[in-house]
C-alpha cells in the first residue's frame, strides 16, 4: 500500500492531469488548425505513393490522427 506521500504524489499528478484534459479542448478552439507537412515520392511503394498505399503513408496518417491535424504533401 503506497505510503501519504506517494499517494498525495499520485493524487496530484492525477489532478494536475485532468485540469489538463478538461481545459485542453477550451483552449484548442483558438488555436489555428494543424498541418503535419509530410515530404514524400509519388511512386515509391513500398514506402509512399500517391494514392496512400505505402506504410510511410500509414505511419503519416496515424501522427496526423494523434495530433488532430490534415496531411499536406510535399
Amino acid at each position: 500500500m503506497p505510503s501519504g506521500r506517494a499517494a498525495r504524489a499520485v493524487a496530484t499528478t492525477l489532478g494536475s492531469l485532468l485540469a489538463a484534459l478538461v481545459a485542453g479542448p477550451a483552449s484548442a478552439a483558438s488555436e489555428p488548425p494543424r498541418e503535419l507537412v509530410v515530404c514524400a515520392d509519388p511512386g515509391n511503394l513500398p514506402f509512399s505513393n500517391e494514392q496512400g498505399e505505402g506504410f510511410e503513408n500509414r505511419i503519416a496518417t496515424l501522427v496526423a490522427r494523434e495530433l488532430d491535424a490534415s496531411i499536406r504533401y510535399v
